[in-house]
């Protein structure tokens, strides 16, 4: 059995010798106020503005961050971050100081501008577009950064399965991010977003069981999984099953009529 020492016997060790001078270093580096300072130092504050709506809204390629229309100009991206001082391309162990922007940070900053320009132009992001079930209830309201800024546990707990799903899809770990921020301002319970992943991963696991790993080589390739809902899946000219239920995980989708069947999703 342990030992455990009790107050008594570890009091001589409870102050900290005020010599040292001990200060606490935070490991978030990031300060709004900082932030706020140099974007304003840039003098470009629009142009980001408008760099921060693009980029949440439409999305980035690998290396593409595309163009903005400014004035009727189409505008890089790339080159505005690039005036600006944007640090972009920075590997993920990069230290940061707590002003430096990045196009991240800048979407974080703007979360409530793009908010607003999503329900002023009912334009709904791409985080939503690719990777939600599309519940019309938060079609302006999920978007990258915008972890910072909800309030509302429904609109948070949606968000976070989008973000399991992007994962899932993907093979990222984004929601580990997003599930520290919404426990940390306490939006919601560990516990419920345990209870969201876990039902992610369930379905997961019922993918790579025995029974259905037969079943994948016997499907034919579909692309669009948003067409496959009520069409039919034919095989060898024969028609196999006509589905109802599409559930995406992965690169996977399971397919619900009377019974469980699954499909490649191939690009």
């Amino acid at each position: 059995m342990p030992t455990y020492l009790g107050y008594n016997d570890l009091k001589e060790f409870l102050i900290i010798d005020p010599s040292l001078n001990f200060k606490l270093v935070k490991t978030d580096t990031y300060d709004e106020e900082k932030v706020r300072d140099s974007i304003i130092k840039t003098k470009m504050v629009e142009e980001l503005k408008c760099c921060a709506v693009q980029t949440a809204l439409v999305g980035t390629g690998r290396n593409v961050l595309g163009s903005v229309m400014i004035k009727e100009l189409e505008v890089s991206v790339k080159q505005v971050y690039k005036d600006a001082g944007i640090k972009v391309d920075l590997p993920p162990t990069s230290k940061l100081d707590e002003g430096d922007l990045t196009p991240r940070r800048l979407q974080r900053f703007f979360r409530y501008t793009i908010h607003e320009f999503m329900n002023n132009h009912k334009v709904s992001s791409y985080l939503y577009t690719k990777y939600s079930d599309h519940n019309d209830d938060y079609k302006y309201e999920i978007f990258p950064g915008c972890e910072h800024m909800v309030e509302d546990q429904s609109i948070a707990k949606y968000l976070y399965k989008t973000y399991l799903r992007l994962d899932f899809q993907l093979n990222t770990n984004i929601s580990d991010r997003i599930y520290r921020v919404l426990l940390t301002r306490g939006i919601l319970s560990m516990k419920a977003m345990d209870e969201m992943k876990m039902e992610m991963v369930k379905i997961r696991k019922e993918l790579d069981s025995k029974s259905f790993w037969s079943l994948r080589t016997n499907w034919k390739y579909i692309y669009k999984i948003k067409k496959i809902k009520n069409h039919k899946i034919q095989k060898n000219k024969k028609i196999i099953k006509s589905f109802k239920k599409i559930v995406i995980v992965g690169d996977w989708f399971i397919a619900e009529k009377s019974e469980w069947a699954v499909g490649y999703a191939n690009k």
